[in-house]
């Protein structure tokens, strides 16, 4: 799966109950655009248009958490703000990041 590095540190439960508490998340599962879907646990998950890589919908409530995990982590090193987002972006997605 390719979001196993951010799911090693925050579970799928947790990342299903914020996502089911956020409004973006709820708009996003309501009105299901052709490149949203669930995963087989119920995780909310946007499908990347280049390569089909399925990615986490990031709830508001996590995105401080995760940004931390990946620019914190001491073998992540401070790659540099373009590094970082697309580092983020694998396996990461939320409705307002670009």
């Amino acid at each position: 799966m390719e979001y196993q590095a951010v799911m090693s540190s925050i579970t799928r439960e947790e990342f299903v109950r914020e996502q089911t508490r956020d409004s973006d998340c709820r708009n996003l599962a309501e009105t299901k655009p052709a490149n949203i879907d669930f995963d087989e646990s119920g995780l909310l998950v946007r499908i990347a248009p280049l390569d089909s890589t399925r990615q986490i919908v990031v709830p508001e409530s996590l995105r401080p958490r995760i940004l931390r995990l990946e620019h914190y982590s001491k073998l992540a090193g401070h790659p540099g703000g373009t590094r970082l987002h697309l580092r983020c972006g694998s396996g990461t997605t939320g409705p307002t990041w670009r």
